[in-house]
């Protein structure tokens, strides 16, 4: 316990504030916050100043750090410049065509999936995750989940699809799985 010498209460030491220097501060927390209060409102000039000057130390301590950031910046949109530039090149253009061919194919014969496939599916899974086996909810929804991943060349069709949680489906990654169900 200790006792404010603003208001004369006894409190505990946590309603008073620390000082790096000289410990708790005399005034409990309240009584300070009254004080700060009235010398703002009274001087208003001096507030003003004390806080550009805090601004200023801020930005002088912090100089070099914001520096270093504006120096990544600035070399990520350098990358990005370079990286367009390659792209226009021979060898460039070679990539980005494989690359653009590759998702041609793995979406190419993507069927879609009608609502009452995904239902019928909620039922066959009787609104678990086929995973973790967790109820799905308003808090918990479901994801469709590629048994054989779409970046391996697996499609969106009736015998390739599972319902997942969203942690299950990321856990899964792009790896073959056995569990699908088919729906028909």
């Amino acid at each position: 316990m200790r006792g404010c010498t603003k208001c004369g209460l006894e409190k505990d030491e946590s309603e008073f504030y620390r000082n790096k220097r000289f410990g708790l501060t005399h005034w409990c927390k309240p009584c300070f916050k009254v004080s700060q209060d009235t010398r703002r409102r009274d001087n208003p000039e001096l507030w003003a100043i004390r806080a550009r000057d805090a601004a200023k130390r801020h930005y002088w301590s912090h100089h070099e750090e914001a520096k270093e950031r504006l120096r990544i910046k600035g070399a990520t949109q350098e990358f990005r410049k370079y990286q367009n530039r390659w792209k226009r090149t021979p060898k460039g253009r070679v990539h980005v065509a494989r690359y653009n061919a590759r998702r041609r194919e793995v979406t190419k014969n993507d069927a879609r999936l009608s609502l009452e496939d995904v239902h019928r599916l909620l039922h066959l899974q009787d609104n678990q995750c086929s995973a973790c086996a967790r109820t799905f909810t308003d808090e918990l929804p479901y994801t469709l989940d590629h048994i054989h991943p779409a970046s391996l060349g697996g499609v969106l069709q009736e015998g390739n699809v599972q319902l997942l949680c969203g942690s299950c489906n990321s856990r899964k990654g792009n790896r073959v799985e056995a569990g699908g169900y088919k729906l028909g």
